[in-house]
């Protein structure tokens, strides 16, 4: 991991000294919730914009602390906190007008969990540029097992592909449709989670056992979205996706987005809504009354049982004007979440907030 994040940061740096087309961004966000569970995050990214070749690189660390009821069902009862790291790099060409290759790799690192992620894209613009098509495809190797058993190792692969295509239907009106592909094979159960086994009609618990689910899980989004632009200083967004998967989950995604800008765009105000609506997977169970046999495929996370969430925000963005920029856009963010679970005995629902603080800088 050392290796990459020296890579990128040296990437960073170019990105940072070259010429004023270049961006270099920085974020942080804290996620916190009223179920014990705290997330602290940190990026720093850089893009290089050249006539024909753009670069970027992107680093990313995660303290994750949590102490969820949640936590009963898991090896873990009394808590954890861990910090995952995260580094990814990319590269792309135009080959000719209106045509764009491009590759990327990322490495996510956790003290129980490598994952390492190999990407390619194509994108053609046709028509004038009035049609955008593209595709892409990734493939990402997982290795895993418990922090306190360092001879346990499982593995998962993710062959992942999409393919899109944006349409400016008018001057103030562009309408995208993407629709992706993702076949997951391995491992795929969560080794520190255990489901509670009780004898039928019985009050208490009689055992717990490892979950086990599906080795091959393929999963199908489809996603429709509509850019417009409402008036000279309000953009809107709109988007609605729709997944479905071999384990039986179906999802239902919507969300809305409106910007105006203030001041000649000094300042921008941005307010964001969602909802997701899920369905359980075929063999998710709030209760599994099966003792003293345990069945073949058993789960006791809450996020494959059927459940919903709301959530709202806002986010401002200023430009001071200094000098030294060509942009730089100082930004914060406030966001409500609500998640409820439906059918889950431990928790019935979460209620978060999440706090963004950005930085956008453009050098002369």
């Amino acid at each position: 991991m050392a290796v990459i994040e020296r890579a990128c940061l040296l990437a960073l740096l170019a990105c940072g000294t070259a010429r004023a087309a270049d961006v270099v961004e920085g974020a942080l966000l804290i996620y916190s919730d009223d179920d014990d569970v705290t997330v602290v995050s940190r990026t720093i990214a850089g893009r290089y914009e050249g006539e024909t070749v753009s670069a970027g690189a992107r680093l990313a660390a995660d303290v994750i602390t949590a102490a969820s009821v949640d936590l009963v069902t898991a090896a873990s009862p009394g808590g954890y906190e861990e910090t995952r790291r995260e580094a990814e790099t990319d590269v792309s060409v135009e080959l000719d007008r209106g045509v764009r290759v491009g590759a990327g790799y990322g490495i996510s690192v956790e003290p129980d969990f490598v994952s390492q992620r190999a990407s390619a894209n194509y994108a053609h613009e046709i028509y004038d540029r009035r049609l955008s098509l593209s595709a892409s495809y990734a493939f990402t190797h997982s290795a895993f097992g418990r922090a306190q058993d360092p001879e346990l190792t499982l593995e998962r692969d993710s062959h992942a592909g999409e393919i899109g295509a944006s349409l400016v239907l008018s001057p103030t009106l562009v309408v995208e449709a993407l629709y992706g592909l993702t076949v997951v094979g391995g491992e795929q159960a969560n080794p520190y989670r255990y489901v509670r086994l009780y004898a039928p009609g019985a009050a208490g618990q009689a055992t717990a056992v490892p979950e086990a689910v599906p080795d091959e899980r393929l999963r199908h989004v489809g996603t429709l979205r509509l850019r417009a632009r409402l008036h000279p200083r309000l953009f809107g967004v709109a988007a609605y996706r729709l997944y479905a998967d071999s384990w039986g989950v179906v999802a239902h995604t919507a969300s809305l987005r409106a910007s105006r800008g203030f001041f000649d765009e000094v300042v921008v105000l941005s307010a964001d809504a969602r909802g997701y609506l899920q369905d359980a997977a075929g063999f998710y169970r709030a209760r599994y009354e099966t003792f003293p046999s345990a069945p073949a495929r058993r789960t006791s996370d809450k996020e494959l049982g059927p459940m919903w969430t709301a959530r709202g925000g806002l986010h401002v963005e200023v430009d001071p004007g200094l000098r030294f920029a060509d942009a730089l856009r100082i930004g914060a963010g406030f966001d409500l979440l609500y998640m409820r679970y439906l059918d889950f005995p431990f928790l019935d629902a979460r209620r978060a907030t999440l706090s963004t603080i950005d930085v956008t800088w453009e050098p002369r």
